[in-house]
């Protein structure tokens, strides 16, 4: 982990007034110094994504394929799409939401993606058992892993007990993604949470806040005591150090972008040498 960092393709994606796309932010990240990202497939619950539209989903993801062959760059992880809440959905609901999810998978698979970070639904950990069991029926061929987010909500599954009873109980092809924002609101202890989890942490979201809201701020702008949370990340999990901030600077201009990626890639080595 010492030398892994990443990025989730939002951290620039939100600016006043714009809105930019994977394959627009590619080339800035690279440009900053980034090696490895982390592709935000939710760009499909865009109803307008070309990913939607069979032809256009071949072309989209060409583009991401030469500009990740261009700059050299690895697609170490992604995040799937999500219904914010799968239980009001109705029967033909839950199935164009399996089918999209499948989709998703399938393009991750496409691209070489190591693990897709993937939302828990709310409910019990035996309904959410039963969740990704439903999906493995539309995702058969699927090879990269899921990593089960933990969420910041107490109507879901967010502490690391139930996270590591899920995954035990989905066996093979299943792991943790650790959101540091998601776990600093719910008031967990990060010693407790890396300890229990340990080497079933296979993604990471980075990303601060102060305790109370899922602000998506870059390390060191919220009260995560990063300095003891590191060290804890690097003697347990070996997987990057994956920001997720897309919050921070979000109402600046697009014309900033560049600079933003620049100023989030700066702090790297301050964060990977704690």
């Amino acid at each position: 982990m010492q030398s892994r960092i990443s990025t989730n393709t939002n951290l620039i994606a939100f600016n006043s007034g714009l809105k930019l796309t994977m394959d627009q932010i590619l080339p800035i990240l690279a440009n900053a110094g980034f090696k490895a990202v982390d592709l935000n497939f939710c760009e499909m619950m865009n109803p307008s994504s070309p990913l939607l539209k069979r032809g256009d989903d071949e072309e989209y993801l060409e583009k991401l394929e030469r500009i990740r062959d261009e700059y050299g760059l690895t697609f170490c992880q992604c995040h799937l799409p999500y219904a914010k809440d799968f239980s009001l959905l109705g029967k033909a609901g839950k199935i164009a939401h399996f089918r999209l999810m499948a989709r998703a998978i399938s393009f991750a698979d496409r691209l070489k993606v190591e693990c897709a970070v993937i939302h828990p639904i709310k409910g019990t950990i035996e309904d959410n058992v039963s969740y990704f069991k439903d999906l493995e029926s539309y995702s058969k061929e699927r090879s990269c892993k899921l990593a089960i987010e933990n969420m910041e909500s107490e109507d879901e599954i967010g502490g690391s007990d139930e996270l590591f009873t899920l995954v035990k109980k989905l066996g093979d092809g299943y792991g943790i993604c650790l959101d540091t924002g998601h776990l600093n609101i719910r008031g967990e202890d990060f010693r407790s949470f890396i300890e229990r989890c340990g080497k079933l942490i296979i993604a990471t979201h980075i990303n601060d806040n102060n305790g109370k809201e899922d602000e998506h701020l870059l390390p060191g702008f919220g009260n995560i005591e990063w300095q003891s949370v590191i060290p804890l990340l690097k003697a347990s999990c070996s997987s990057y150090l994956n920001y997720e901030a897309m919050y921070f600077g979000r109402n600046l201009p697009s014309a900033l972008a560049e600079s933003r990626a620049a100023f989030a890639h700066s702090i790297s080595p301050w964060l990977l040498g704690l």
